[in-house]
């Protein structure tokens, strides 16, 4: 939503609207509506689910992102302790340590 208000989106569907039919209306209901219901759409269909069910079985880009976020820090946690090892390694071997 904040998106159309930085953008003016009011203000484009304007202009649009002037560049296909040639007239000026401060309201182009036969292009902001449509335009809302594809917004609903394209919500529901990128995020994969209505309400609680979803639409199939894919995940959506979010348990996407979620998902290679905790392999991320796993990854993270494996080579900080890795290191530390390796650390605690050379501290022993090392006579003048």
């Amino acid at each position: 939503m904040n998106f159309h208000a930085d953008v003016s989106m009011n203000q484009v569907h304007i202009r649009i609207t002037e560049l296909i039919t040639g007239e000026k209306k401060e309201h182009p209901f036969w292009f902001q509506v449509p335009y809302s219901l594809g917004i609903g759409l394209g919500m529901i269909v990128f995020f994969n689910h209505l309400f609680r069910k979803r639409l199939n079985e894919e995940p959506n880009p979010l348990e996407v992102e979620l998902y290679l976020y905790q392999e991320n820090v796993n990854a993270y946690v494996i080579a900080d302790e890795m290191r530390k090892l390796k650390g605690a390694y050379r501290q022993r071997d090392d006579p003048d340590a």
